[in-house]
């Protein structure tokens, strides 16, 4: 079965980010939220009825991290998965030699400030029709006029 080429990749990972946006509390909500998990001698997963919202939103983004393979950042503290969203990968840098081993990057950031958690930027090998071989000098030849 032929692989699928990079940029149908790119383009796929594209199409399923796009689909998992979700939206976003308030700041003031989730300062509000804060307040009420802080407050408390022991940090619980089972919140009051106003927090139905925060427990649905965590529980379908850990399913839905966990299925993508994605990173969820845990805090213990809180005891609350965040939601946190990461800009689209850039593209593979071009390999840096003409023959030969290298390595290709790609970087993403967080689009969501410092909640994000996972790599920042990808390697991958990226290899070339092997150099030149040297071989001992061959003889002199005659200059032509």
């Amino acid at each position: 079965q032929p692989q699928p080429s990079e940029s149908e990749l790119d383009e796929y990972y594209r199409r399923q980010q796009a689909q998992q946006v979700q939206p976003q509390p308030s700041e003031s909500e989730l300062d509000e939220y804060y307040r009420r998990q802080q407050a408390q001698e022991t940090p619980q997963l089972s919140f009051s009825p106003s927090d139905d919202y925060y427990r649905q939103q965590q529980q379908q983004y850990i399913a839905d991290a966990h299925q993508d393979g994605r990173d969820v950042p845990y805090y213990p503290d809180t005891s609350r998965y965040l939601y946190q969203e990461w800009n689209p990968w850039t593209t593979w840098s071009i390999c840096p030699i003409t023959c030969g081993d290298s390595v290709q990057t790609r970087q993403r950031t967080c689009r969501t400030g410092s909640y994000c958690y996972g790599e920042t930027i990808q390697h991958r090998p990226c290899h070339f029709r092997p150099c030149g071989i040297r071989t001992e000098w061959s003889d002199w030849c005659e200059c032509v006029d």
